[in-house]
C-alpha cells in the first residue's frame, strides 16, 4: 500500500501532509460554497417543489409517525420517494435534527464534497504521484457536472461518488472486506447501481470464461467479479419484488426506468422513440462530461466499463434530464470517468500532442477544472445559460 513516495517519485511534489490539508481545505470550501449557493436559491424560491418536497414531505411525515420508515426508504406509493434507497436512513436522522429542506441541501453540499476525500487516495495509491492526485480532486470539486447534481436539489444519487470511489479504492488496495461493505451502500442509494453492478459482472464474467484469465489491469479476480454479479442479481431481484409488492404502478424497476427515461408516459416501450431525439444535445452531454479531464478517459474506455448502462440509457432517452450536465443523474457515470483517468495518466505522455506529464499535466487539469467550472459550471460568471450571474 502506498503511504509516501516511492522510487518514482520527484522531490518537487508537495508533502503528503501538505497535499491531504489541501483537500480538506478545497472540500471545506466546496461545502461551504455551494451551500450558501444552494440556500440562496431556497430562501429565493428556485428550488423545485416536486423532489425536494418529495423528500421532505415523506421524512416529515415519517418523523410525525403519520407514515412508517417503508414510505422512505422502500418503493412506495406516488407523493413519497419511490426508489429503493435505505441509505435515506442517514439524512433522515440528520433531518430530525433540524427538520427543513434547508438541511438536506446543506447535508448534500458536504456529502458531494467529502468523495474528494477517497477520490485523493484512490489517485494516490494507482499514480504514486501526490501532485496529480491533488490535481484530479481539485478537477473532481471544479467538476461542472458535479456541481450540477449539487444544483439540482437534493437527491439519493449524491451518495453514489462517495461510495463508488470507496469501493474503486477498495478494489485498487485489494480489500474484499471493504469492498463488499462500499458496495453495499452503494447499492442501497438507487436501484440503477443494481443494474450497473449486474451489468458489470456479466462482462466480466464472460470474458474470464472466453480470455481465461483476469480482467481490468489485473484488478479483478473472479472472486471479486463473482461478487460483483451476485449483488446486483440480489439486490435487482429484491428491487423488482419489492415495486411488484408495493408499487403497482411501477411493478418493475425497468419500467421506471421507461418512465424516467421518457418524456412521454408509456414508459419502456416508448424507450426506441428516444433514439432520434436530440442527438446533438446528447453529444454535447459526453462531451461537456469528458473536456474537463482534457478527454483522457477514453485513453483507458475499458475502465468505463460500469458506465455503459448510462451511455445506452442516454441514447435511448427523449427526456431532457438524463442527458443534462445540470440534473442529478451525472452523479451515476462521474466515477468511472474519474477511474478511468486516473489510469490514463499513469501513462509517459496522456496528452502527447500537448507533452504535458509531471507537474505540468496537474496545472493543466486544475486550469481545465478553472475554465469548464467558470464557463458551463453553475456558479460559472461566464455561465450565461445558467450562471450564478445569468437570469
Amino acid at each position: 500500500m502506498i503511504a509516501a513516495f516511492d522510487a518514482r517519485t520527484e522531490s518537487s511534489q508537495p508533502s503528503l501532509l501538505f497535499a491531504r490539508r489541501t483537500i480538506v481545505l478545497a472540500v471545506a470550501v466546496y461545502a461551504l460554497a455551494l451551500s450558501i449557493y444552494a440556500l440562496l436559491r431556497y430562501y429565493t424560491f428556485r428550488t423545485l417543489y416536486f423532489d425536494l418536497g418529495i423528500f421532505s414531505y415523506s421524512m416529515d411525515q415519517v418523523l410525525h409517525g403519520w407514515e412508517g420508515i417503508q414510505s422512505l426508504i422502500l418503493p412506495s406509493t406516488p407523493g413519497h420517494v419511490g426508489h429503493f434507497s435505505p441509505i435515506l436512513i442517514i439524512p433522515l436522522a440528520v433531518y430530525a435534527l433540524l427538520p427543513s429542506p434547508a438541511t438536506l441541501l446543506v447535508f448534500q453540499s458536504l456529502l458531494l464534497a467529502l468523495a474528494a476525500l477517497p477520490l485523493f487516495e484512490l489517485a494516490l495509491e494507482v499514480l504514486h504521484r501526490t501532485d496529480l492526485a491533488v490535481a484530479l480532486s481539485l478537477l473532481y470539486l471544479l467538476y461542472p457536472a458535479l456541481q450540477g447534481v449539487n444544483r439540482y436539489d437534493f437527491h439519493v444519487e449524491a451518495f453514489v461518488p462517495l461510495f463508488a470511489f470507496s469501493a474503486l479504492l477498495a478494489v485498487v488496495r485489494k480489500h474484499y472486506v471493504g469492498f463488499l461493505l462500499a458496495s453495499l451502500l452503494l447499492l442501497g442509494t438507487h436501484e440503477y447501481m443494481s443494474i450497473v453492478y449486474l451489468w458489470t459482472g456479466l462482462v466480466l464474467v464472460a470474458y474470464q470464461i472466453l480470455a481465461k484469465k483476469d480482467v481490468l489491469l489485473g484488478l479483478v479476480s473472479r472472486r471479486w467479479t463473482v461478487t460483483a454479479l451476485a449483488l446486483g442479481a440480489g439486490f435487482l431481484a429484491l428491487e423488482e419484488a419489492l415495486n411488484v409488492l408495493l408499487t403497482p404502478s411501477h411493478a418493475s424497476v425497468f419500467a421506471w426506468l421507461g418512465t424516467t427515461a421518457s418524456a412521454h408516459s408509456g414508459g419502456a416501450p416508448l424507450l426506441l422513440d428516444g433514439v432520434g431525439v436530440d442527438v446533438g444535445w446528447k453529444l454535447l452531454y459526453w462531451v461537456l462530461l469528458l473536456a474537463p479531464f482534457l478527454l483522457v478517459p477514453l485513453l483507458e474506455a475499458r475502465l468505463m466499463l460500469p458506465g455503459v448502462p448510462w451511455l445506452g440509457l442516454t441514447v435511448l432517452a427523449s427526456n431532457p434530464a438524463i442527458y443534462s450536465i445540470y440534473s442529478q443523474y451525472p452523479a451515476l457515470v462521474l466515477p468511472f470517468l474519474f477511474f478511468a483517468a486516473i489510469w490514463a495518466l499513469r501513462r509517459p505522455q496522456p496528452i502527447p500532442r500537448l507533452n504535458l506529464s509531471g507537474r505540468r499535466l496537474a496545472i493543466a487539469l486544475v486550469a481545465a477544472g478553472l475554465v469548464a467550472s467558470a464557463t458551463i459550471g453553475p456558479l460559472g460568471p461566464l455561465n450565461l445559460y445558467d450562471g450564478a450571474l445569468s437570469s
